[in-house]
Order: structure tokens, then C-alpha cells, then sequence
């Protein structure tokens, strides 16, 4: 099988998820990473630098929510009121922005706060966080930095309301030397009747902030009114934190676009089995296998109600937890006929410190080709059957039918001879040899054409009752039934069947037939017609207390020309007959018997035909 594409998928994959967890690890920003039920995905040096925490990355590691604020508690001015805002913002599970909590001699901002969502599934929280105490303290002495805006580093300038420029100070003309000239044309400028409006209007805002685009760079605007007719904007320069933003979004942008795949089922779970992710198909294979919808969080083993499933999976997942990638078949399902079928591919995942956090599976789903095999296997049997039905017939043709041939050919000869000598006993005795020879040539050579017919010449089907069906079965064999003396019973109740009423009447006289015939010496003989229930399925059956049949001959007795005694009447294809029949309606017949002198019954199903057409 041609698995290139899963393999290149796979790989892109894993490319996608090592990038993710570099880029979170390498950022400025301080980034924690939590995952829906509150531990500690990953958090990277900034935020252990912003914190000032001793421990490293790695340390912190699957601490929980509470663990972690007792790590950061010591740092907050006001910790019960922050960690208060902390839980709430949680609990509302909503992304936020620049929302502010102060530190012990410096101020920190928890600018987003982003639940990841993946197929509709929320994954966990992200949190970035960016150290503001040098904007925090521009805001806060704006006399100050007024006073002396020439040693700042980062671009100061005023403007009237009308927008005209009245100063900048010398890294503004650094950074931006045309902008006296081109004035409100200036991107740095643009949209600046927003920023007006808002800080004029009646119950204006104290001040504004912007992010401003120009040419590759961004800058963050923090724009103030001076008393009526001045405009004061404190740019500091972002480029580097919003390329770190951006290139995070589209390394989730591409990790969302390959669990999406709608190629093959996928999925992702931690060190615990839980989910972390999966996509659409592989939550749809899972409710049709065990019919519940999935969770990100939950362990994938209790979702598994086949302990057998359970077993496996977790064996695999072991393993792959332990570094090793591999290719696996699997199927899920308790009962054969409901199994689906999957090529399973496990692959460890590692963080940005190279530890194996958890597995990601691809699931090719086999199944319909698993069918098609299995079907190749029922008709390659199939065809082992006939080809030794065959060998049977070929030898009966040329054994059976020989046999009579040679038994008339004989006899005419004997003919000859005894009416040269007009011996009229003897010519009677020959013909009545011959005669007996031709029927039972005639006999043979019927049957054969018998069974041939079967599921080719079909009569046009028709409902009718299974109590008819045996009724008339019984007319039949009224003659023999009485001749032997035999008590019928019929049992159970009746069905609807819908089908070639000549061939349906042919399994119960058939096995009737067969019932009287084997019958043996009971001195009190008896038959029992019946149906009855074995789950969903709707069984049939003959049974009788005759000669019985022993264990080894069981399964012979439906093969073509089989005879147990080869001394009884008939050519022995009557229950190849039956079971043909029987075959063409998708059921199945068996006989159960403890042996000689302990009777036999014979079982049948007909499912097709119970399920009524037109």
C-alpha cells in the first residue's frame, strides 16, 4: 500500500508541533501555556524573568493552576485582588487584552489571554505576557518626559488638533526624518481623526492606544491630550513582540490545518492518555464505533467499553510514550460483522526541550478493503467447495451413471440369448434388471438437473406462511408418514416468508423425507416441525428420535452425493438440495445429533426471505 502521503503528512505534522513549541519557548514575551484542566503545559524564560522565578521552564512543568499563583503570588502588590481577577478571567473561559496587574516595584500587563481552540474543542489557555514598566512610567510622568524628551529613546512628538506638527524630538527625526514634511500623509499619522475624536469629544478618554503599521515596522502609540489644543503620542517600537504574535498565530493556523486533515482520522493525548486534540473524522469513527461523542481532556482508555480495545490501545501508546514510531494494524468493534478496520500510526511529541509530552495518531480506516479481502477469502473457499463438488460430480457421472449403462448393456446381452431359446422366465427376470437400471439412471440424472436449477430458474416470488409451507409438506408425505406409523407434531408460531414457494416447500419435504426414511426400528416414532428464537435470528427446525447421526459424519452429509449407508434408497443429494436452497435465501442449516439410536434435528435460517419485497 502506497502510504507516501500519510508519511509526508505525518512529518509535516511533527515539523508543525516542534516549530510550535520552539517558538513559544525562544519568544521575548513571557508565554504560559495551560491546558484545559489547569496544568502547566510550558512556560518559557521570559515568563520566569518576568516573574522572577528560581525554578526554570522545565521545572514547572504539569504544576496546577494554584501551584503556579503561589509561584507568582509573592511578586503582586495586591495578591488576593489579582489572583481574584485571575480566577475570574478563567472562569469565563473569553480571550482578553491588556488586562493590568501590578507587581512589587514594577508594573506587568497580561495582554492576552487566548483560549486555543481546535475542531470546536477548547485545549487550553494561553497566556502572554509583556513587562510595560517603561510605559507605565511614561504615562505616569508625562511632565517628566516633557520636560526632557530629548534623551528618549523612542519617537515624542506634539500636534495640534488640526494635526500640524509643533515638536519632535530627535529620535522622532531619527526614525522618521520625513515626517514634519508629509504631516498627516504620513503613515505614522494615519487615521488621526479617530484619535481626535476620542480624546475631545464630551467624556472623551484620558488617552488612547494605537498600533501603528509603517512600512515593516510597528509601533504602539500611546496618544494624551495637552490641554485643549495639544496632542502628545509616546511611540514605542513592537515589531519584534508583534512579529513573535504573528508568527504563533500561523504556526497554529498550520497545526489547526493538519489536524484537520479530512484525509484520515487524527489525534493527540498527553503522558495520562488524555485527549489534547482530534479532528472531525476521527470523533465521527469513535461515535460509530462506541456511540458517545468524545472530549478533549478525557482519557481516550475510558471512552474503549471493548476491553480488549483498551488493552491494545494502551500497549500502543506506551510505546510510543517511550520514543518509538511505528505502523500498527488494529481493528475496534466487539462483533466481527460491526469491526472497522485501521492502519494505526503512532508518533511521540516533544516540547521545545526535546521531552516526549504526549502522541499523535494517524488512523488510515481500512475497513471497506478488509471487507473486500475477506469476501476474496469466502469466494476463493467458495471455490475450493465447488471444484470439489466437482471432482464428486465428474466422478458420479462417470461411476453412478456407468453403472446402470453396464447393468443394461449386460442384461441386453442375456436378452438376446434367452429369447433365442423363447426362455420366457428369463426374459422377464432381464428386463425387469433392465428396467430397474433405466429408473435409476432416470432418478440421477433428475436430481442433477434438480440442483442445477437452483437460484437460476426462479418462480415469481410470492408471501406465504411458514404454517402453510409445513402443512403442505406434510400432505405430501402422507403416505410414507402413515405407512411408518410416525406422530407429527407442529410447534411455535408462525412467520411471514416471501419467495419461490416451490423451492421453500422443498426444504420441509426434503427434511421430512429424510426424517421418515432414517427413522430406523422406534418402535414408537416421532417428528416435531417447529420455529423458534435465538437472539435477533428466526431458526427453523426438523427434529426426529430416529437412527441419529454420529459425530465424524455431521458435517459430510451435506456434500453432493454423500451416503452415510450406502445401502439406503435415494442418490444423496436430497440435503444438498435443501442446503442450496437454503444458501440462496443467505441462511445456513446444521444438524445436531448425540450420536446412533439419539435422532437428529436439523436447523435452518432464511433471513432473506422473512424480510418481505414489494
Amino acid at each position: 500500500m502506497d502510504i507516501t502521503e500519510r508519511k509526508q503528512l505525518e512529518e509535516a505534522r511533527q515539523t508543525a508541533s516542534n516549530r510550535f513549541y520552539t517558538v513559544l519557548s525562544e519568544m521575548p514575551l513571557g508565554i504560559l501555556l495551560v491546558t484545559e484542566d489547569g496544568l502547566t503545559e510550558l512556560a518559557n524564560q521570559a515568563f520566569c524573568d518576568i516573574f522572577k522565578l528560581k525554578q526554570s521552564p522545565a521545572e514547572l512543568k504539569n504544576l496546577n493552576s494554584d501551584e503556579m499563583i503561589e509561584k507568582i503570588r509573592n511578586m503582586l502588590v495586591n495578591p488576593e485582588r489579582a489572583v481574584a481577577r485571575i480566577r475570574e478571567i478563567v472562569a469565563q473561559g473569553k480571550p482578553v487584552r491588556d488586562e493590568e496587574v501590578s507587581m512589587l516595584g514594577e508594573k506587568t500587563v497580561l495582554r492576552d489571554f487566548i483560549p486555543i481552540q481546535i475542531d470546536e474543542k477548547q485545549y487550553g489557555r494561553l497566556w502572554i505576557h509583556i513587562d510595560i514598566t517603561d510605559r507605565k512610567k511614561m504615562e505616569e510622568n508625562n511632565s517628566y518626559l516633557a520636560s526632557f524628551p530629548e534623551l528618549n529613546s523612542n519617537p515624542i512628538l506634539e500636534l495640534d488638533r488640526n494635526g500640524k506638527i509643533k515638536y519632535q524630538n530627535p529620535a522622532c527625526k531619527s526614525i522618521f526624518p520625513d515626517l514634519f514634511e508629509l504631516g498627516l500623509t504620513h503613515p505614522f499619522l494615519r487615521d488621526w481623526e479617530n484619535v481626535i475624536n476620542k480624546l475631545t469629544a464630551d467624556n472623551s478618554e484620558q488617552h488612547v492606544i494605537r498600533d501603528i503599521q509603517v512600512c515593516d515596522l510597528f509601533y504602539e502609540q500611546a496618544c494624551f491630550r495637552v490641554g485643549k489644543n495639544q496632542i502628545r503620542i509616546y511611540a514605542r517600537d513592537i515589531t519584534e513582540t508583534t512579529q513573535a504574535e504573528e508568527k504563533l498565530k500561523n504556526q497554529f493556523a498550520i497545526l489547526k490545518g493538519i489536524i484537520e486533515s479530512p484525509l484520515t482520522p487524527i489525534f493527540s493525548i498527553d503522558e495520562k492518555y488524555r485527549y489534547t486534540s482530534f479532528n472531525s473524522i476521527h470523533a465521527g469513527v469513535m461515535k460509530s464505533i462506541y456511540g458517545t461523542d468524545i472530549e478533549v481532556g478525557k482519557s481516550i482508555l475510558d471512552y474503549m467499553i471493548v476491553e480488549k480495545d483498551r488493552n491494545i490501545a494502551k500497549a500502543n501508546f506506551d510505546r510510543a510514550l517511550n520514543g518509538e514510531h511505528f505502523s500498527d494494524e488494529a481493528y475496534s468493534g466487539e462483533e466481527s460483522l460491526n469491526r472497522s478496520f485501521f492502519i494505526v500510526n503512532h508518533s511521540p511529541v516533544k516540547n521545545g526541550e526535546g521531552r516526549i509530552i504526549g502522541v499523535v495518531v494517524f488512523a488510515q480506516d481500512i475497513t471497506e478493503r478488509r471487507r473486500l479481502e475477506q469476501e476474496k477469502d469466502k469466494y476463493n473457499k467458495e471455490l475450493v467447495e465447488k471444484n470439489a463438488e466437482l471432482e464428486r460430480f465428474t466422478y458420479t457421472v462417470s461411476h453412478d451413471l456407468k453403472s446402470p449403462l453396464v447393468t443394461i448393456k449386460t442384461f441386453l446381452g442375456y436378452l438376446t440369448q434367452d429369447m433365442n431359446t423363447a426362455d420366457k422366465q428369463r426374459v422377464e427376470k432381464d428386463l425387469l434388471f433392465i428396467n430397474d437400471a433405466a429408473d435409476k439412471m432416470g432418478l440421477l440424472l433428475q436430481e442433477l438437473l434438480e440442483m442445477s436449477r437452483i437460484g437460476r430458474v426462479i418462480n415469481p416470488p410470492v408471501k406465504i406462511t411458514s404454517e402453510q409451507l409445513i402443512k403442505d409438506a406434510v400432505g405430501i408425505m402422507a403416505g410414507p408418514i402413515a405407512d411408518m406409523g410416525v406422530k407429527v407434531q407442529v410447534t411455535g408460531e408462525s412467520v411471514g416468508l416471501f419467495g419461490d414457494r416451490t423451492r421453500l416447500l422443498e426444504i420441509w419435504q426434503n427434511l421430512l423425507e429424510n426424517a421418515v426414511k432414517f427413522m430406523g426400528g422406534q418402535p414408537s416414532p416421532q417428528i416435531e416441525i417447529g420455529i423458534e428464537r435465538r437472539g435477533t435470528d428466526t431458526v427453523f427446525f426438523v427434529r426426529d428420535n430416529g437412527i441419529g447421526i454420529e459425530p465424524q459424519y455431521q458435517s459430510k452429509i451435506f456434500n453432493l452425493f454423500e451416503k452415510i449407508d450406502a445401502k439406503t434408497e435415494g442418490t444423496g443429494m436430497g440435503l444438498v438440495i435443501v442446503k442450496r436452497i437454503v444458501e440462496l435465501y443467505q441462511g445456513r442449516i446444521w444438524v445436531e445429533s448425540k450420536g446412533l439410536g439419539q435422532g437428529s434435528c436439523f436447523r435452518f435460517t432464511l433471513p432473506s426471505a422473512l424480510k418481505e419485497k414489494g
